[in-house]
């Protein structure tokens, strides 16, 4: 018995003895690159999803974000909280649907009421301030049968305020209604709802109000009451690392398993574990495990299995992906979910053969990824994911770097000091302070006229010109606040010694309009005229501090800002200026720009096709009382869910659909016709002309139009209920256009084309027939130091014409040329002031003859698009936000009715379209 006994109990015994993997190992598999962090997110799995948009609130600027999911009494529910503006302001509230599928939601409604004098109401709204109060959803805890929400309420000014309370709301079914029963922890947000642990007790991660100092604990309880709860550290939360957004599972063996995401900057995942169910725990240990500094979720599957979601990728919250692990502890398996653009926020549930994944989309959608967890069997890794080129490293792999002071702390206080050999006139220089990843927030800088100029995030203050050649010395004061904006003092003194800080307000420049809310611990200069800088926590501490290393950023090339005229001054570069702007357009803060607002529609979403299809190249036109919209309809080289695919290839045509309002759309036709076989159709505008629509597209030999067979075409719709098209003929040889014929104050049409060599031309005609032009070069494709692409015209009040040219060679700035005889004769393109993504770009002349320019004006990314306002089609004046969040490109704009009507592209994957009344555009200003 004793022998029988030791043999059926010795698997058990192996199985409990078998040692744990090290503690910073979590990632692992042949597939793996030795350094984590050199992952190419493009090269893994993809797990099959089905998609849903449960809410959005990107075309008002909401907040959507904190999402979580629960399946309760036959049904899907999802929360999240729901504010006006930017992340966990005055007024703040949590939203929920239902669903019985988790693809087919409820409309939203509010869970929570409105926060104590915080409504739409108040002064405070939408703003950050001690005074106002916030909800902040916090997960559904299914407890003795019922189905409570939580939220937390707090103050809105930083994270967290000292009122800080967590609440549970109770479902009541027959009401369909939440209850509020009250305060369950005083001064806690938990990161995840309560779940049993092998003790049988509840236990939820908690972060006090004041948790960077303190650190982060786990609350163990809930049994007795909502309310009985009992507390305990983890030690090292608040020194070994920044801890955030904790989650915790427990392991096959009843341990249980803590994670981390570090806001010191350490790019991955920290772990501790606990023995006695929760109540002591490891100093939590860096892993192998690549993280951007986000969130993360993720549970033990009904099969024993771990699944982890997360933002993996530690240069940017893009993609979500999925882990697999047997044991909870080490992960060998790594999968794509969605991505392309921003997302994050997960939260994931198992239920009916399916794991959801719940998440926002820029902060500003909740979305729900429903999977099959069998098709989770599947997920083969292959013998790589290693980047074939390996990238630099994320700048804060090193040992971490203590920060010099956190903007939203109230009264720290920083100190800086240089010295500075003042720029010749036209040349700038800029030092500035940075996060730990290089966000720049706060600096001072020389513009082109010599003026010195304090930049606090996300404005400027201009103060004296000072004088070419000095040299000088600075010193700094920055203070933080909590409630109130950040404050920047400047104080200029001659050089060899820190300047003396006043006693009064008596300095130099002040900008006292910050709102970082963001760690600085790092400096970046873009010239050598500033040495010698030194930071300290007070001006005493200068003298006696080192100069700190500082990086060099880049150096934008000098404009000449002139008022610029198409005959006296065609070399002007001036294309934006105004109040609220700064003199370097590149370091506009697009996320602060003033909204625009705006009906949107979708007519076609190619999305769910996972890359395999293309919807780009989108044309409107109002024509015989209705809208008209066209773009190019093909297939897609695949990149992933989300990412931006191969597109112009083989097989390629035209789609279009009409409208009566611009919102609601027809179904979708064909304009062209299947191509030939190795070609493509490539979408390219409306023309009306002589009453009659034309459709005009490209014909090219895939993939990409340059080279031989390309042509230009025009098709004539046939009047009637279902419009068709009929192909009226070849309308230019090697020739594509970037948008259709518009009249020259002489009477002529005139129309950008580029050949099949990428060289731009300007084709003046179409008078005597629809395919009688005359071709005029401007410019060889990378020849003149401009690799000009997208051109776009319009004439000036004067019937000069200006041209605009997206720049291949990456400057991050749009070039102009003019003509001053109806488009025979060019100026050369000059480089303008004017930022650019390396897009496509469209602009109309309002009937009131104001100017107005859609583009991607960020030059970091093709995110927001934006609308420019000018009075006369030289220089804008205004700069307005349309549409963000997300990969979006391809505007054109129209004007009809008192609207303007913009069309675009997701990831080239929808064709989409907001509907702007022109009045809204009078408010306009920066």
């Amino acid at each position: 018995m004793r022998s029988a006994f030791l043999l059926l109990t010795l698997p058990t015994l192996l199985l409990a003895q078998t040692p744990d993997p090290p503690a910073s190992k979590m990632l692992e598999g042949d597939w793996r690159p030795a350094d984590p962090h050199q992952v190419d997110y493009a090269k893994l799995p993809h797990v099959p999803s089905e998609h849903v948009v449960v809410n959005s609130v990107k075309a008002e600027n909401g907040v959507n974000q904190h999402n979580y999911l629960a399946h309760h009494d036959g049904r899907y529910f999802v929360m999240w909280s729901d504010g006006p503006g930017i992340e966990d302001r005055v007024g703040q509230r949590v939203k929920y649907a239902t669903s019985t599928d988790g693809l087919k939601w409820s409309e939203p409604k509010h869970l929570t009421a409105v926060p104590p004098n915080s409504g739409p109401d108040s002064p405070l709204y939408n703003t950050r301030s001690d005074k106002g109060f916030r909800y902040i959803a916090r997960g559904f805890w299914q407890r003795d049968g019922e189905l409570l929400a939580l939220a937390t309420l707090d103050e809105s000014a930083g994270f967290f305020g000292e009122s800080l309370t967590l609440h549970a709301f109770c479902w009541k079914p027959g009401a369909k209604t939440w209850e509020d029963t009250g305060v369950i922890a005083n001064n806690a947000i938990n990161n995840f709802p309560p779940r049993k642990i092998p003790s049988g007790e509840w236990m939820m991660s908690r972060r006090p109000y004041d948790y960077k100092t303190a650190g982060v604990d786990f609350l163990i309880g809930g049994v007795k009451s909502m309310t009985d709860w009992q507390s305990f550290p983890v030690l090292g939360t608040s020194s070994e690392l920044k801890a955030e957004e904790p989650l915790w599972w427990t392991l096959p063996n009843n341990r249980l398993a803590a994670l981390f995401r570090d806001n010191q900057g350490s790019k991955f995942l920290y772990r501790s574990i606990s023995t006695d169910n929760g109540r002591k725990w490891t100093t939590p240990v860096r892993t192998d495990f690549p993280d951007a500094t986000s969130k993360l979720h993720g549970l033990r599957l009904k099969d024993g299995r771990y699944v982890l979601v997360s933002n993996s990728n530690p240069r940017a919250r893009d993609p979500l992906t999925l882990a697999i692990s047997e044991d909870g502890l080490v992960f060998t398996k790594l999968a794509y979910l969605i991505g392309g653009r921003h997302v994050d926020y997960p939260h994931t549930m198992e239920h009916d053969g399916h794991l959801l994944v719940a998440f926002a989309g820029g902060k500003q959608s909740v979305e729900v990824l429903k999977i099959k967890l069998a098709d989770l069997d599947h997920i083969v890794m292959p013998a790589s994911v290693a980047l074939d080129k390996p990238l630099p490293p994320v700048a804060k792999h090193a040992p971490a770097v203590s920060d010099w002071i956190d903007l939203g702390n109230e009264g720290e206080t920083l100190y800086l000091s240089t010295e500075l050999t003042v720029p010749k006139r036209g040349q700038t220089a800029a030092l500035t302070l940075t996060t730990g990843d290089g966000e720049e927030r706060a600096g001072i800088h020389i513009d082109a006229d010599g003026k010195l100029v304090a930049r606090l995030h996300p404005n400027e203050t201009t103060g004296p010109e000072l004088k070419e050649g000095e040299a000088l010395a600075l010193l700094v004061r920055i203070i933080s606040h909590k409630a109130k904006p950040d404050e920047m003092f400047v104080q200029v003194g001659p050089a060899g010694s820190i300047p003396a800080e006043p006693k009064d307000s008596a300095w130099t420049l002040t900008n006292a309009k910050g709102d970082s809310q963001a760690n600085l611990s790092r400096a970046t200069t873009t010239s050598t005229l500033f040495k010698n800088v030194r930071i300290a926590k007070s001006r005493a501490e200068l003298a006696s501090a080192k100069p700190v290393k500082t990086a060099s950023a880049k150096v934008l090339p000098s404009h000449d800002l002139s008022k610029p005229d198409p005959v006296t001054n065609p070399k002007s570069a001036l294309m934006l200026v105004g109040e609220g702007i700064p003199a370097d357009t590149h370091r506009i803060d697009f996320k602060n720009l003033p909204r625009i607002p705006s009906q949107h529609a979708v007519i076609s979403d190619v999305m769910t096709k996972n890359g395999h299809r293309v919807n780009q190249h989108n044309y409107l036109v109002h024509h015989d009382g209705r809208y008209w919209a066209m773009w190019s309809d093909g297939p897609g080289g695949s990149n992933g869910y989300g990412k931006v695919p191969h597109h112009d290839l083989a097989d390629q045509h035209v789609s279009f659909a009409t409208s009566e309002d611009g919102l609601k759309w027809s179904a979708i036709g064909d304009v062209c016709g299947a191509p030939d076989a190795g070609y493509g159709w490539i979408a390219r505008g409306f023309w009306v002309r002589e009453g009659k629509l034309l459709a005009l597209a490209t014909r090219f030999k895939a993939p990409g139009y340059a080279g031989d067979g390309l042509s230009l075409h025009a098709f004539e719709v046939e009047p009637g209920d279902k419009p068709a098209w009929k192909h009226l003929g070849l309308l230019a040889d090697n020739s594509m256009n970037n948008f259709p014929p518009k009249k020259l104050p002489g009477g002529d049409w005139l129309m950008t084309r580029r050949d099949q060599d990428k060289a731009v031309h300007f084709m003046r005609g179409g008078v005597d027939g629809f395919d009688k032009w005359t071709s005029v070069p401007v410019v060889s494709y990378k020849k003149e130091g401009l690799a000009a692409e997208e051109p776009y015209w319009w004439a000036l009040p004067d019937g000069h014409l200006a041209a605009l040219f997206r720049d291949n060679n990456k400057s991050g700035f749009l070039y102009r040329a003019f003509s001053t005889d109806e488009g025979r004769t060019w100026t050369k393109p000059v480089q303008t002031n004017f930022p650019d993504a390396t897009s496509k770009f469209s602009g109309v002349r309002l009937q009131d003859g104001r100017y107005v320019l859609v583009s991607n004006s960020n030059p970091k990314a093709r995110d927001p698009l934006t609308l420019a306002l000018s009075n006369d089609g030289l220089v804008f004046h205004s700069l307005g936000y349309l549409v963000g969040g997300r990969h979006i490109d391809y505007p054109h704009v129209i004007e009809h009715d008192g609207f303007v009507l913009v069309a675009f592209a997701t990831a080239k994957q929808t064709v989409e379209v907001l509907k702007i009344k022109l009045c809204d555009l009078d408010t306009l200003r920066n």
